[in-house]
């Protein structure tokens, strides 16, 4: 090999080693222990995983939020149990209520928060052509709207407080497209697109608060899709074969190591699908290919779209 082959071989290796370093290997840059740390939906399913998590991590305080103050009680003495010295601060809340959330960011701010993870949301499967405005709204309004309007007033106690993190859960529904989810699927995508977009105005603007968004395929044991699963005779695990699944502790720790590692996005899923994502960049007709969706059909790939479309069923069956 010439030298000048060489050289050039080495201009390609060090940035393509350097971005696997940075990649694969990051480096501890946070730490949870001693913060203080707000969760919405936090009454049940992720939420209340993530709160037992945060605390065992070393958060000195949790702001609990929901509308079910009966559950959140639950999930408090869960938590306490965990972790006896953590101090765990209830606040009734509904995201799409304008004092609601007024009065959680008030608790919030009292109690010196730095950590706020926005991940109360809904979903709702759904032939979209029945959809009524009401169903639209509460999707989008839970899931994104709501989601916008508590980050920035966080970020604003934040910055006052110069330093901080958000965590937005997003969903691999908002990379990938979900037939009977067009709504769920629009609001995650919209909320993935502002995590992206606000983390790199606060990079550019050398702003001290970090942005994170944490995109869980379907959850098992847990969360809304799990709700289903005896109503529709199929489970994650079964539905999610090819295309995957998750837990509520894998999910939970995907939060602690967005904000310790400072990472931008992690998407949470038993099989690799972010290659998926990239590859439907390049081609994105393959994914619907007339030929391709007729030989799914009937196939393990297909399971997954049955069990949205039954769900779909279900709902339209109760109007």
């Amino acid at each position: 090999m010439s030298l000048t082959a060489g050289f050039l071989l080495l201009l390609l290796l060090v940035p393509l080693v350097l971005l696997l370093v940075v990649t694969f290997l990051p480096r501890k840059v946070y730490n949870i222990d001693g913060s203080s740390c707000a969760i919405t939906g936090a009454s049940e399913g992720l939420g209340a995983v993530v709160a037992l998590h945060l605390a065992k991590a070393g958060a000195k305080k949790l702001i609990l939020g929901a509308r079910r103050m009966e559950k959140l009680l639950k999930v408090k003495e869960d938590v306490v149990k965990q972790s006896p010295s953590v101090d765990v601060i209830l606040v009734k809340l509904d995201v799409r209520d304008a004092e609601s959330r007024a009065n959680f960011v008030r608790e919030a701010r009292e109690n010196s928060c730095n950590v706020l993870v926005n991940n109360a949301g809904v979903d709702r499967n759904a032939f979209f052509e029945k959809m009524s405005d009401d169903e639209v709204d509460l999707v989008m309004e839970t899931n994104l709207l709501s989601c916008v309007k508590l980050t920035r007033s966080f970020l604003n106690m934040m910055l006052e407080a110069k330093g901080g993190h958000i965590v937005n859960m997003c969903s691999v529904a908002s990379q990938l497209p979900v037939p009977f989810g067009a709504i769920y699927a629009t609001s995650k995508a919209g909320l993935l697109g502002f995590s992206a977009s606000l983390r790199a105005e606060m990079i550019y603007e050398k702003k001290p608060v970090t942005v994170h968004s944490i995109c869980p395929g379907l959850v098992v044991d847990a969360g809304m899709a799990s709700d289903r699963e005896e109503r529709l005779g199929l489970t994650i695990r079964e539905a999610g074969r090819l295309v995957g699944w998750t837990t509520p502790k894998r999910v939970a720790e995907a939060v602690i190591m967005a904000i310790e590692y400072d990472e931008p996005d992690l998407i949470v899923n038993c099989i690799p699908v972010r290659v998926v994502f990239g590859f439907m960049c390049f081609f994105p007709r393959l994914a619907e290919n007339t030929m391709l969706l007729s030989f799914l059909k009937g196939t393990i790939v297909d399971r997954v779209v049955r069990y949205f479309r039954k769900d779909a069923e279900f709902e339209a069956s109760q109007k």
